[in-house]
């Protein structure tokens, strides 16, 4: 059994997914604390009580699986696990980013009217494009 000897507190991994789009998401390996075990399973900690089985790993009523540190994720691939917290709150922080960015956009486009002066619309311009040179490399 993979997780034969495993213990409440012991520390095991699983996929956490960043969802960005419509069906678009990113997964990272973050690591869980095992909260309680039974001879057949073990829960992890706050994660809305989900169980893996002890023989392998899987999830139980859910698409997940859990992992040791340092384990091949699958056979057909050559990702190895390792903590990934860092990398999956940095994504999380450029899509909030990005999708408060477009927000803006959208709010200071719908308010570009003939009240403002010339002057002002050319200095908007000049930043959007210093902006865009930014954006898109």
């Amino acid at each position: 059994m993979k997780f034969e000897d495993i213990k409440v507190g012991d520390t095991v991994y699983v996929e956490d997914d960043v969802i960005y789009g419509w069906s678009m998401r990113q997964s990272f390996f973050i690591p869980v604390k095992v909260a309680r075990t039974t001879r057949t399973q073990f829960i992890i900690e706050g994660r809305g009580e989900r169980k893996y089985k002890k023989d392998n790993g899987n999830g139980i009523g859910i698409d997940s699986r859990a992992y040791f540190l340092g384990e091949k994720a699958s056979n057909w691939s050559d990702e190895i696990v390792k903590d990934q917290t860092k990398e999956r709150d940095a994504f999380r922080n450029k899509i909030t980013i990005e999708k408060g960015l477009v927000r803006f956009i959208d709010s200071i486009k719908v308010n570009i009217n003939s009240s403002a002066s010339l002057e002002d619309l050319m200095k908007a311009k000049d930043l959007l494009k210093e902006a865009k040179s930014l954006l898109m490399p």
